[in-house]
């Protein structure tokens, strides 16, 4: 009798621990997903910031261009 009943509590167990273990992997699913979203939108952000810089440059080089031209013809 107490060997049906152990086996039944450990039948219980095992259970409630195969479906906390399925809905830790379903958690850990969604936050792999928020982080690669995460990651995703920091690279954008990232060459969207490398792109604004690389245009600034390119305006103050041709800014520059303009006075140094601007010099030599006074």
């Amino acid at each position: 009798m107490r060997r049906e009943h152990k086996k039944s509590d450990l039948s219980i167990k095992a259970k409630k621990l195969i479906t906390e273990n399925e809905n830790l992997e379903i958690e850990l699913a969604e936050i792999n997903l928020m982080t690669e979203k995460l990651e995703r939108d920091a690279a954008e952000q990232r060459d969207a910031a490398i792109k604004r810089q690389a245009e600034e440059i390119a305006a103050l080089r041709k800014s520059n261009q303009l006075i140094k031209v601007t010099a030599n013809i006074k």
